[in-house]
């Protein structure tokens, strides 16, 4: 994303030489920060997905086999959920008045913000895999 003016022209440039090539030719392989980062969302994203799958089957070993087929579908939705929905609250005003309903509507669209935050983790792990071995760059 490139910011400029177009009264005065500021920051013109930048878009000049992104459109010119001289930008990809910087960034050809990627760099080391986006590989990073896909490897540290899919760790995450394992840790997040796997991790109260093999505490459900180690505390509770007699579910029946169902459930285990119930939890990745679950875990399929949560994540289907969390990428397209991005709740919208204002931050500002969340601790404002305990007593007003606005307050109460931020603090629960935060909590729902923060509760979708990790199936967004795995989308972005996902999305990002599918970009890099498709050619394409997805750096945000």
């Amino acid at each position: 994303m490139f910011f400029f003016c177009a009264t005065c022209g500021w920051g013109g440039d930048r878009i000049d030489e992104a459109e010119s090539g001289y930008h990809d030719e910087v960034e050809s392989d990627g760099g080391g920060k986006l590989w990073l980062k896909l490897i540290a969302s899919w760790i995450f994203s394992i840790a997040f997905m796997v991790g109260p799958y093999i505490a459900l089957v180690h505390y509770f070993p007699d579910i029946r086999g169902w459930v285990h087929g119930l939890y990745w579908v679950g875990m399929a939705t949560y994540i289907m959920a969390a990428s397209t929905t991005t709740p919208r609250y204002d931050d500002t005003r969340m601790y404002h008045n305990p007593f007003s309903y606005e307050d109460d509507h931020n603090r629960a669209m935060h909590q729902l913000a923060l509760m979708l935050l990790p199936g967004k983790i795995i989308w972005f792990a996902i999305v990002l895999t599918w970009s890099m071995t498709r050619g394409e760059k997805k750096t945000d």
